[in-house]
């Protein structure tokens, strides 16, 4: 019998990988080729699952890929910057082992049509199927890394002692004993900010049973340009358990959860994740939080009415544009946003309609119930349309192109409303509002017509 080294192994992944995925030799693929032969020397040497993986709670701000190629100019020399492309068979891991993404994932040649793997796996699991791993791969690492054993955590950790310097390590962007932000919103600092597809932990010592409100509002652009988009999750610690919760994202920015934690919960960590679609360098995504304490409810966890503001510039208008996804909605609720039409006639003579928002709790957008919570539509009369279901759509005046326009639409009392530029414009009754659970909001739904517009200060509420 032949016993390899874990050394032999991982070069002879290489020769494999090389073979299987000739573009690995390509600068974006750079990390993945260290990682995949840790992870492939794992099925032989178990030690191989934590090798360097202490990088992760030493630096969790810096992305996933990143290496010398991909590094930030103002990144010293050092084994906690340049060891992690000998670490992330640990997220190679956690997919396969702990998610069971399955192993052609990380093994097709398929890969080497993409631009790196993180492009590949975002597009061929969907976006939200791997946001979501990622994050809670974050969230876990967190938590003192709780998908692995007390021993593996060690040696993980112990990585740092043994090749490092523990001045050189910062897990949280912010600490505190019992309290939150005393009002204020706070940034991280601007060298611990996350570069895309990494994360920022807020770190709580607990020691008393209070409640907690965690507000996250995202910057709607990377410092190098690319569009931002956020998860975030609230973990407490305890002797006995680790608890883990999704913070409510209302949109891709902006997300809220309040939560009762118990006397015996001693830490409370919340968890910021930048995972947006853009996969190279050392671009970071800024945000802001907010912390707020109470005494505690009679509930064990009591979710905040969701509510976003995107105060950017401009929301692109688009196919499969999914802005957030909403888990309570109605019957009583306000949306705002501000509209510029560049052009009414943006479906040609054969479809006079184009599409500006969608509200749906289904997998459509008409005419059944919870089709349209509500729909914003322009006609290429130069007017804006604005739907609800089981109710009559209201359908302004000739309106003119390139000026703003501020749109309110509410359901309250049974009472549908639309105001444009602060006057109330329709008035119809709607005893037939209902509460609706996932509503997902859209500029536009898929396989819509994109209006020919520019959406800003968009905010919905959610008033019950």
């Amino acid at each position: 019998m032949i016993v390899y080294s874990g050394t032999v192994v991982h070069e002879l992944w290489h020769i494999l990988g090389y073979n299987f995925a000739p573009t690995v030799k390509q600068e974006d693929f750079y990390w993945y080729v260290e990682s995949s032969a840790n992870w492939f020397t794992i099925f032989y040497d178990k030690s191989y699952i934590t090798g360097n993986a202490g990088v992760f709670y030493a630096k969790p701000y810096l992305s996933l890929w990143h290496t010398h190629v991909d590094k930030a100019p103002q990144d010293p020399d050092h084994w906690i910057f340049g060891i992690r492309l000998y670490a992330s068979q640990l997220f190679i891991y956690y997919m396969n082992s702990i998610k069971k993404v399955d192993t052609d994932y990380f093994i097709s040649d398929e890969m080497g049509d993409y631009e790196n793997p993180q492009s590949y796996w975002f597009y061929k699991l969907g976006a939200e199927q791997f946001r979501g791993i990622f994050l809670d791969w974050a969230a876990e690492i967190a938590a003192d890394y709780s998908f692995l054993t007390r021993e593996q955590y060690r040696n993980a950790i112990d990585h740092i002692t043994w090749y490092s310097d523990w001045k050189y390590v910062t897990p949280f962007v912010w600490n505190s004993i019992d309290e939150g932000t005393n009002g204020e919103w706070v940034r991280p600092p601007q060298n611990m900010t996350p570069r895309g597809w990494a994360w920022n932990v807020f770190n709580i010592t607990n020691t008393k049973a209070q409640q907690y409100t965690m507000e996250l509002k995202g910057d709607i652009n990377g410092s190098q340009g690319a569009e931002s988009y956020f998860l975030a999750k609230i973990v407490t610690m305890s002797d006995d358990e680790n608890l883990f919760y999704d913070v409510e994202m209302s949109s891709f920015l902006y997300g809220k959860l309040t939560l009762d934690v118990k006397n015996d919960v001693k830490r409370v960590l919340l968890v910021i994740s930048a995972v947006p679609e853009y996969f190279k360098g050392y671009q970071d995504y800024g945000y802001q939080v907010k912390i707020e304490t109470d005494n505690p409810t009679t509930k064990t966890t009591t979710p905040t009415p969701p509510t976003t503001t995107t105060d950017n510039p401009s929301i692109s208008i688009e196919n499969d544009n999914q802005l957030g996804t909403i888990s309570e909605w109605g019957p009583d609720f306000t949306v705002r946003f501000d509209i510029l039409v560049k052009d009414f006639d943006n479906g040609g003579l054969s479809h006079p309609w184009s599409d500006v928002l969608h509200f749906t709790a289904t997998d459509k957008t008409c005419c059944d119930k919870g089709d349209r919570l509500p729909g914003v539509f322009l006609h290429r009369d130069n007017k804006i349309v604005i739907g609800m279901w089981k109710t009559d759509s209201f359908t302004s005046g000739r309106l003119n192109t390139d000026r703003w326009y501020a749109i309110e639409i509410k359901q309250r009392d049974e009472t549908f409303t639309v105001s444009l530029d602060g006057v109330t414009r329709f008035t119809t009754s709607n005893p037939v509002a209902h509460f609706f659970k996932n509503v997902r909001v859209f500029a536009v739904f898929e396989n819509s017509v994109p209006a020919n517009a520019v959406l800003k200060n968009l905010e919905y509420i959610n008033n019950n």
